[in-house]
């Protein structure tokens, strides 16, 4: 006589180790995917750097001359709707290299090539409307994330 063996009862058990196995990749400065957007600005009196990075999994980084970190990650469904909004002004081939005292940027790196737009910064010249809303989003997932919100 052959033993019963219930095969059925360890579906659920390895169906659930699946699922939590498949957390996303999490990424360093040190290992940023090649598709991302880097924002922030460059110049003014100290001629420096202030670059955040954002990546499509949702985990954001902030890098200045001296000190580089990661801030608290923002939900996927808003880094996607940035990368959407970028995707879209790439399409429609809008240019911008403007520079100033103080010059806002943003970089977007499809894993292929960057696409770089500058405009000065300060209340001097205000975003052109095509750069206006991502750079209005970007601005304000570091914002929520420099709050501790």
């Amino acid at each position: 006589m052959k033993p019963n063996k219930n095969y059925f009862g360890l579906i659920p058990v390895l169906l659930m180790a699946f699922l939590f196995s498949c957390k996303g990749q999490t990424y360093t400065m040190d290992t940023l995917p090649s598709k991302r957007i880097e924002f922030g600005n460059e110049g003014g009196f100290t001629g420096g750097r202030t670059s955040y990075f954002l990546l499509e999994n949702g985990q954001v980084f902030s890098k200045s001359t001296l000190v580089q970190t990661e801030l608290e990650k923002v939900k996927k469904k808003e880094a996607k709707k940035v990368f959407k909004e970028i995707e879209k002004l790439v399409q429609t081939k809008f240019e911008l290299n403007e520079t100033g005292n103080l010059t806002n940027f943003i970089v977007y790196y499809n894993g292929v090539e960057g696409k770089e737009w500058k405009w000065p910064g300060g209340q001097l010249k205000p975003a052109p409307d095509a750069l206006a809303e991502i750079n209005k989003l970007l601005l304000d997932i570091i914002q929520t994330k420099n709050d501790g919100n």
